[in-house]
C-alpha cells in the first residue's frame, strides 16, 4: 500500500509531503500502520484521491455531466500527451459507465480517506477537481429524476451515486462529532455498526479488513486519550488473527456495550458465521458477505402496542393494532465460553414450535396457514384463531417486502378505484387491507365494510403470494391455544420463538403494553461433546401473533 499525503506540521505555515508505505508481508508492521491510518488522514493538510488513468474521450464525456459546477475537471495536470482510445465510436453513455465502473467506487479502504480528510483533491487521468466540485457534479448529474433520465436504469451509476452520497453524509457527521459532546465510546460502536450495514457492498481483499477498514471512522478528535486507548485495546488490529476471531471479538464488545439487538439483527441480515463453519458462533454476523435481508435490526426494536378500541372492530382478547412505536432498549447479555464456542447467556420468553409447513409441501403461505387453521384449531374458537391469522398476514404484508428488498403490496391490483378512495379517518392499520384479508379467510365483514369495498380476490391472492414468497408459516401453543407465525427462513418442529427479557419489559409510557414486531427463531443444539448446559443456535427471525401477557415466563438461554 502506497499513500501520499500532505501533512500539516505543528509549526505554522510549514507543509511537508509524506509517503506512507506498508509492508504487506509483515503482519506486525501492517497491524501497527493500519491502526494509525485514520490519524494520518485526519491530521493531513490535504488528501489526494487517484481514480486511475483515463482517455480524453472518457473525460470529455464526463465534463458535460458536471456542467459549470466542476470547471476544474477540465484542468490539465501536466503537459504529457493525453491518452486516446483506439476506438472513437464509444457512446457517451458507455464512456460514463466505464468511468463509474472504476474500482475506487467499490473499495472499502477509500472510506477513511474521504470521511476523515480536511481537504480533498480528486485526480483522474490528466485532470483534477476539488471534492466539493466532484461530489456536487455526481449527485446533481446522477440524480434519478435528472431531466435526461439517462441513468435511471444503470445499476453502476446508481451505485456510484449511493457511494458519493453516503460518503458525503459521513463527512458532514464527522465534522459535527468534533463539535458535539457525545458519549464517544457508545458513538464509536454505533458508527461501526452503521457503517457495516451502509457499506456492505464495499469490497476488500482481506476478510479482516471488512472491519479494520472501518475502525478509523470511530476515532473522532473528541475522543480522549484514555477512550482511544480503550477502543484500541478492545478492537485490536492483528493480522495474525483469523477473520472469524476478529468478528467474534468485535461482536462481543458490541453486545457487552448493550447492542445485542444490532448484532443479532446483522447476523440475520448478513448471515451467521456458523453457516460457514459449524464450529463458529451462530450469533456473530458473517461480515465478509453482503447483506441478504434488510431492516432486521430495526425490526427487533420496533414495537406494536395494544390499542383494541381504535377501529371499533371485533377482536379476540388483547388484539394488536398496527400502531408502531420505537423504543430504545439495551439488552444485557453475558459472554461466556461453552464447549468450544464463544456463547451468549441471555434471558427471554420462548415458545416451542409444534407445527410447520413440510419441506415437501408446495402450498403458498396463505394456503398453508389455512391448513394449519383446519388441523390445529378444531377444538378452539375458530373465528378467534382466524382473526389471529388475519392479523399475522397484515403484519407480514407490511413488513416482508422491505425486508426482502422487493416491491410492496400493490393495492391497485386488488382494489377498485372507488375503494381506494375510501377513508375511515385512521392511518393504522390499513382498513382496506384488513377487510380483504378477512374476506379471504371467511370472516364477517358487515361490521366494517357495509358493502363499500369492491375487491378482486384473485388479484389479492396473487399479489399476496408474490410478497410472501420465501417465508415459512408455523404455529405454537400458548396457554392451551394455538398462535401463528411466519419465519424468514425454513423452520422445523421443535424450534423455539424467543423474545428477550428487555424487549418484553418495554413500555410505551402511555400504559400500553408493547412487544417487538419481530421475534427470533432458535434451534436446540447438541454438540458431540460431554454433557453440558442446553444450548441453542440462531436460525432467523419471525413475525408472530405474540401472546399479550403481563408477566411472561423468563428463562435463561445460552446461544452458541
Amino acid at each position: 500500500m502506497l499513500v501520499r499525503i500532505n501533512v500539516c506540521c505543528n509549526a505554522p505555515c510549514i507543509l511537508t509531503s509524506v509517503i506512507v508505505c506498508i509492508n504487506q508481508a509483515d503482519s506486525k508492521e501492517k497491524s501497527q500502520q493500519v491502526r494509525a491510518m485514520s490519524r494520518v488522514y485526519a491530521l493531513a493538510h490535504s488528501v489526494r484521491i487517484w481514480l486511475g488513468p483515463a482517455t480524453d474521450e472518457e473525460m470529455n464525456a464526463m465534463v458535460p455531466l458536471f456542467g459549470s459546477r466542476i470547471d476544474g475537471m477540465n484542468q490539465v495536470i501536466d503537459e504529457r500527451p493525453h491518452e486516446n482510445s483506439a476506438d472513437n465510436t464509444f457512446s457517451v453513455f458507455a464512456l460514463r459507465e466505464h468511468f463509474f465502473s472504476r474500482l475506487w467506487f467499490t473499495r472499502r479502504w477509500v472510506l477513511q480517506e474521504v470521511v476523515l480528510a480536511r481537504a480533498i483533491t480528486v485526480y483522474c487521468g490528466h485532470h483534477k477537481a476539488s471534492w466539493d466540485h466532484f461530489r456536487r457534479g455526481i449527485l446533481n448529474g446522477l440524480w434519478p429524476h435528472n431531466e435526461q433520465g439517462i441513468y435511471q436504469s444503470s445499476k453502476v451509476a446508481v451505485h456510484a451515486f449511493d457511494v458519493i452520497y453516503n460518503l458525503d453524509m459521513e463527512r458532514i457527521l464527522a465534522l459535527k462529532y468534533t463539535a458535539m459532546d457525545l458519549d464517544n465510546e457508545k458513538t464509536a460502536i454505533v458508527t461501526i455498526l452503521n457503517a457495516l450495514a451502509k457499506y456492505h457492498t464495499a469490497m476488500c481483499s482481506d476478510e479482516r479488513d471488512r472491519l479494520y477498514a472501518l475502525y478509523g471512522l470511530s476515532l473522532r478528535p473528541t475522543l480522549t486519550g484514555e477512550q482511544e486507548t480503550k477502543l484500541m485495546w478492545e478492537w485490536p488490529v492483528d493480522y495474525n488473527d483469523h477473520f472469524s476471531r476478529v468478528y467474534t471479538d468485535f461482536a462481543t464488545v458490541a453486545v457487552e456495550a448493550g447492542h445485542l439487538c444490532s448484532i443479532l439483527g446483522q447476523a440475520i441480515e448478513f448471515g451467521r458465521l456458523s453457516q460457514q463453519q459449524e464450529g463458529w458462533p451462530s450469533w456473530v454476523p458473517s461480515w465478509n458477505s453482503t447483506m441478504n435481508l434488510r431492516n432486521a435490526e430495526h425490526g427487533l426494536t420496533l414495537y406494536t402496542k395494544r390499542l383494541t378500541s381504535l377501529l371499533d372492530i371485533y377482536s379476540p382478547p388483547h388484539f394488536w393494532s398496527a400502531d408502531y412505536i420505537e423504543l430504545e432498549i439495551e439488552d444485557k447479555a453475558k459472554c461466556l465460553q461453552v464447549y468450544a464456542f464463544r456463547a451468549l447467556k441471555l434471558q427471554g420468553s420462548n415458545h416451542r414450535i409444534c407445527h410447520t409447513q413440510p419441506s415437501t409441501c408446495h402450498l403458498d403461505v396463505i394456503a398453508s396457514l389455512g391448513t394449519m387453521l383446519d388441523h390445529q384449531c378444531v377444538s378452539q374458537d375458530s373465528e378467534a384463531s382466524r382473526y389471529r391469522v388475519a392479523w399475522l398476514l397484515m403484519l407480514a404484508l407490511s413488513c416482508v417486502a422491505p425486508t426482502f428488498l422487493q416491491p410492496i403490496l400493490d393495492r391497485n391490483i386488488y382494489l377498485s378505484p372507488e375503494s381506494r378512495l375510501r377513508d375511515f379517518g385512521c392511518s393504522a392499520p390499513d382498513m382496506a387491507l384488513w377487510i380483504v384479508i378477512n374476506s379471504v379467510l371467511g370472516l364477517p365483514l358487515e361490521k366494517y365494510a357495509d358493502d363499500q369495498y369492491d375487491f378482486d380476490h384473485d388479484g389479492f391472492l396473487s399479489e399476496a403470494r408474490r410478497v410472501l414468497q420465501g417465508v415459512h408459516p408455523f404455529c405454537y401453543e400458548h396457554e392451551g391455544s394455538q398462535t401463528f407465525g411466519i419465519a424468514f427462513a425454513e423452520v422445523k418442529p421443535g424450534d423455539f420463538v424467543l423474545r428477550t427479557a428487555a424487549a418484553l419489559s418495554a413500555r410505551t409510557g402511555q400504559d400500553f403494553l408493547a412487544t417487538p414486531v419481530y421475534g427470533l427463531i432458535l434451534r436446540p443444539y447438541h454438540p458431540e461433546s460431554s454433557v453440558g448446559p442446553a444450548t441453542f443456535r440462531l436460525v432467523t427471525m419471525c413475525i408472530d401473533y405474540f401472546p399479550d401477557v403481563e408477566d411472561p415466563e423468563i428463562v435463561d438461554i445460552i446461544l452458541v
